[in-house]
Formats: C-alpha cells, sequence, structure tokens
C-alpha cells in the first residue's frame, strides 16, 4: 500500500515537531533519553557512560518522557 499524501505530510510534521521537542531537553535529559529509549542500553550502562548513578538515569528519563509528552500532546 502506497502512503497518501495526507499520512506523508501528517509524518513529515510530526518529525519535526518530534526534532523541535527533542530540542528543547536539557543536554543531560535527551542524552538518556536516547541512550535509554533509542540505543536501548540497560540504565546501568548509560550509567556508567555517563557517569551518574542509576537512580539519576531514572530520574532523567522520567522528566525527558513528561517533557516530551507534553510538546507532542497534539499527537496522542
Amino acid at each position: 500500500m502506497v502512503p497518501s499524501d495526507v499520512d506523508t505530510e501528517r509524518q513529515v510534521a510530526l518529525r519535526y515537531d518530534l526534532a523541535k521537542a527533542l530540542a528543547t531537553l536539557q543536554p543531560s535529559h535527551r542524552q538518556v533519553f536516547f541512550l535509554r529509549d533509542l540505543e536501548e542500553l540497560p540504565a546501568t550502562e548509560v550509567a556508567a557512560q555517563l557517569g551518574i548513578t542509576v537512580m539519576a538515569v531514572k530520574s532523567r528519563l522520567h522528566r525527558a518522557r513528561a517533557l516530551l509528552r507534553l510538546r507532542l500532546q497534539e499527537w496522542q
């Protein structure tokens, strides 16, 4: 099935909004989000790479997800 022009436009708009939302995150939150959710690294490895505790990883990831959810609310 070939995507329609409307589907393609929505995908472009979503990518744009996602990039904007990611850019608004603090770098420390963005790093954790990328490593955990996109690279799918375990929290212990993220903590080791960034030199922070596992609790800090979990806290930053929670905050990053909450902010992204808020900023991408219209897409839900």
